[in-house]
């Protein structure tokens, strides 16, 4: 029987535990990327209000694309959790590699036809020479990592559904974390603009070899499976 009553309603002091210490890193995650926008607007903003006005419409585009690519991500999370939680390792392998398989192929494909088409693309947005000129630059430096983000959404969703809190954390921290805000400040003082317009592709790499040794070390299918 269930019941509604709120007398017997009863949750562990671990329940409690577990979900903060899930739930806190999807929290870091949303705020990091307010930070990293900010950060990134404010360093523009020393080369003129174009730049500024350029990197809104490369947002506006890559963030289309990579919502899909949340999306995707996160619902593979339950089957991850499932799988993980009955220790059928070889289905969760093939979930795992499904989900990559899709997220890179999506990631490629249309990262590849932005690349191609970023002038026409960022032209829609506003028809200004100089901004255009710009946005389309910062859309490929920006669109070009897209397939490591999706490893990165990957590893973030296996460490949620495995309740790795750790993990969960350091990829909420890293990638428009403390990650991006180093390699934002070095590259700004050492190339300057195109610095600050690489930033973002630099941290996505930095950020996935991180995911990846965390990955290996938390969950080592190879050798579950032998078991």
């Amino acid at each position: 029987y269930i019941s509604l009553n709120p007398k017997i309603m009863k949750i562990s002091r671990q329940n409690i535990k577990d979900v903060i210490a899930i739930g806190i890193p999807g929290s870091i995650t949303n705020f990091a990327q307010s930070f990293g926008m900010a950060l990134l607007n404010s360093s523009l903003a020393a080369y003129g209000a174009n730049k500024v006005a350029a990197m809104g419409i490369t947002q506006k585009i890559y963030s289309i694309v990579i919502l899909v690519i949340v999306g995707f991500a996160f619902g593979a999370q339950p089957l991850i959790g499932y799988n993980y939680g009955a220790k059928n390792w070889q289905r969760l392998k093939d979930i795992l590699r499904f989900d990559t398989l899709v997220l890179v192929a999506y990631a490629i494909i249309v990262g590849g036809l932005l690349i191609i088409f970023a002038k026409p693309v960022t032209a829609l947005f506003m028809n200004q020479a100089s901004i255009v000129s710009a946005s389309s630059y910062m859309l490929i430096a920006t669109i070009i990592t897209t397939p490591f983000v999706g490893i990165i959404l990957v590893y973030t969703t296996v460490f949620q559904s495995i309740g790795n809190a750790w993990g969960a954390f350091v990829m909420a921290i890293t990638r428009q974390g403390i990650i991006y805000f180093i390699v934002l400040e070095i590259l700004k003082s050492t190339l300057g603009y195109h610095g600050i317009v690489w930033s973002q592709a630099t941290s996505d790499i930095l950020t996935w070899i991180i995911g990846y040794f965390m990955f290996k070390k938390s969950l080592d299918l190879k050798d579950k499976l032998k078991k």
